[in-house]
């Protein structure tokens, strides 16, 4: 009699992402795809998370089953657009459950928004000829949303007239 060994090896459970950090403009998306190493023993799911989603939303949830494990599934992270013209960085974070694969972790994902808007201001007028003993009016307008206050000073390049 003869006896056979057939050794397998054993993968631990992974999980593949496609990336792990995209620049996404301001109302634009991005997306990375997320796909499971091993066949798992039930249903996974991948709860994803923004950590401000006032910048960036994300895909919510995941779920891999016994059948569509091995295809890749899109993660769409989606620029929101504010009016401040800061560049924020959104971290994408990933809780995973079931099927054999809750301990297992993966990478974050990082986000950075590059914003449309930008610092500065509009005036109604540049320049204007005053008569003597009259006066003029011009307006002022912050071009995006301050992240502190603004302070604008005005001068005159004519010396005798008050500043």
């Amino acid at each position: 009699m003869c006896f056979g060994w057939q050794l397998e090896e054993v993968k631990p459970q992974s999980i593949i992402q496609s990336a792990t950090s995209a620049t996404i403009a301001e109302t634009a998306t991005g997306t990375y795809t997320i796909v499971l190493g091993k066949k798992p023993t039930s249903d996974v799911t991948i709860r994803l998370t923004s950590s401000d989603t006032t910048a960036a939303t994300v895909t919510p949830l995941l779920t891999f089953t016994r059948r569509n494990w091995s295809s890749p599934q899109m993660v769409t992270v989606t620029s929101v657009n504010d009016n401040d013209a800061v560049r924020e960085t959104v971290i994408i974070s990933h809780a995973i459950s079931g099927g054999g694969y809750d301990t297992v972790s993966m990478a974050n994902f990082t986000a950075t928004m590059i914003d449309d808007d930008t610092a500065g201001i509009t005036q109604s007028v540049t320049s204007a000829t005053i008569a003597e003993s009259a006066t003029a009016t011009y307006t002022v307008v912050l071009d995006s949303e301050p992240t502190s206050d603004v302070t604008i000073r005005l001068t005159s390049r004519i010396p005798q007239l008050p500043q």
